[in-house]
């Protein structure tokens, strides 16, 4: 079964979980220029993170500790202080996912990586606005095979809680909290079934509900990956519902690349912000509220860079690095420093 929502954590899903018995590895070394406005954290392929500015200029670059590899999803904590991300560890150890991820936070000023989580199946870490708690999402077996629900859990590890129980083979995947009001954005889908042309239906939706999971709302068919605007007032969605292009999502199969676009908080307005031919994916809002950026790429196993544009769809631009006169690439799920304000874009 191929999840391509979850294959940038998730590689193939496998049976089997073990105890944790390892200690927290120690902090790399952070390398950064002073702190700009607009900051953007990359994943990197296979180094860590980036951090750049709106421009595409290179701010510094957070290598992963000793013992991480493919650190993922990165997203910062309210101060600005700390980034929480997923990354393999335990390589040789089998259980549910593969590789086994969990939940690390780790102070960008120095210190050590702490290990949130333990269970090697943990990904998606989400930061309250409070900054008390982490959503993410676990995957465990179920009678169908395997289901991921939503949790949350202290930054110290401490106080995990299980929000979401979702049905046998369907996957909640952890989003964010409203800045304003808590509610937490996040997507459900459905086991996806294999269509015999091929293409692997969207089964995804994206749904809003209470800190504590109560009043639960769908708001979006065919959509994922929610992203709030700084007022909490607006929801920006990847959704491949235009069946624009096909891109490959497996070894033999296909299905329709992703775009993006916006919805107010209740689910109405829903337009979609600008046409590409690439899948357009990880949509983050930028503090100040004018400016979005995305992950974008041409097939699942192709290079992704970080792209910016307006949020009325003007002036797309590419932020990855550029080095030794090189475009460099392989950049992963964009996160917006807190403080500042991304000045909207010149075309």
């Amino acid at each position: 079964m191929h999840i391509r929502l979850v294959a940038a954590a998730v590689s193939v899903l496998l049976a089997g979980a073990c105890a944790d018995g390892s200690s927290p590895p120690k902090l790399g070394r952070f390398v950064s220029a002073p702190r700009v406005d607009a900051e953007l954290a990359l994943a990197h392929t296979g180094t860590g993170f980036r951090m750049v500015a709106a421009d595409g200029s290179s701010l510094g670059q957070l290598r992963l500790p000793e013992g991480l590899k493919t650190g993922e999803s990165p997203v910062w904590s309210p101060d600005g202080a700390r980034l929480a991300f997923t990354a393999a560890t335990d390589a040789n150890a089998t259980g549910v996912l593969l590789p086994p991820t969990d939940v690390y936070v780790m102070d960008i000023r120095g210190g050590a990586a702490h290990r949130v989580t333990t269970g090697r199946n943990a990904f998606y870490p989400e930061w309250s606005p409070d900054g008390r708690w982490i959503a993410y999402s676990a995957v465990t077996r179920a009678a169908d095979g395997r289901t991921a629900a939503i949790w949350i859990v202290h930054p110290d590890g401490t106080g995990a809680t299980r929000l979401t129980h979702p049905a046998d083979g369907a996957y909640d995947l952890a989003g964010p909290y409203n800045p304003r009001t808590g509610r937490i954005a996040f997507t459900r889908c459905a086991k996806p079934v294999l269509l015999r042309n091929g293409m692997e239906p969207d089964t995804c939706s994206v749904w809003t509900m209470n800190p504590d999971a109560s009043d639960q709302r769908r708001l979006a068919a065919e959509s994922e990956q929610p992203a709030w605007s700084p007022d909490g007032r607006r929801i920006a969605i990847a959704s491949a519902r235009d069946h624009a292009a096909r891109i490959s999502v497996g070894e033999d199969e296909q299905s329709w690349i992703r775009q993006l676009y916006v919805m107010n908080a209740d689910g109405s307005g829903q337009h979609r912000l600008l046409t590409t031919g690439t899948d357009d994916r990880w949509p983050a809002w930028a503090p100040g509220g004018g400016v979005i950026a995305f992950e974008t790429a041409t097939g699942v196993s192709a290079p992704s860079t970080a792209t910016v544009v307006n949020t009325d769809g003007t002036c797309r631009a590419t932020v990855s690095p550029r080095l030794t006169g090189r475009l460099d690439v392989g950049y992963e799920t964009p996160a917006w420093r807190p403080g500042g304000v991304a000045t909207r874009l010149a075309c």
